[in-house]
């Protein structure tokens, strides 16, 4: 219902987990979550994805406006095994670039408010983002 409600809500790594579908264990045990993120997250035995991320914002989000950059890591196990964007009301916000690579891919998952995303982001590195958020929670802004 909060998540409806159309106040934000921002989900880092295992936040995104929880708003997803359901997370399956490495023995193939399935367990519900909350179903907001229209996707299922996978563990694994292998670390899926670690270190630093520059990230993008290529459209308005929670943190700031389209063009911002902001930067972050990335630590987890598990993986998405769905795209939430097959639902057209999510779009990812994040366009997530490694600083040894040209690689660039989609990521930080948003529809409306809500916005998840595996990476954590360093707030100190763009303090305008912290800004950002706290008009979004005071109602001052909306996506």
């Amino acid at each position: 219902a909060f998540a409806d409600s159309g106040r934000p809500v921002y989900a880092e790594c295992g936040g995104l987990m929880y708003l997803s579908k359901g997370i399956e264990t490495n023995e193939g045990q399935h367990f519900s979550m909350l179903g907001i993120l229209p996707a299922r997250t996978k563990m694994s035995k292998r670390m899926i994805a670690l270190g630093y991320v520059e990230a993008r914002l290529s459209d308005n989000s929670l943190w700031g406006k389209k063009g911002d950059v902001g930067r972050g890591h990335e630590f987890h196990y598990s993986e998405l095994i769905d795209d939430p964007c097959s639902d057209r009301e999510w779009k990812p916000v994040y366009e997530l670039k490694k600083p040894r690579s040209n690689d660039v891919r989609a990521e930080g998952f948003q529809k409306g408010n809500i916005l998840a995303s595996y990476v954590h982001l360093y707030h100190s590195a763009r303090p305008a983002a912290i800004d950002n958020f706290i008009e979004s929670c005071a109602g001052k802004k909306s996506l």
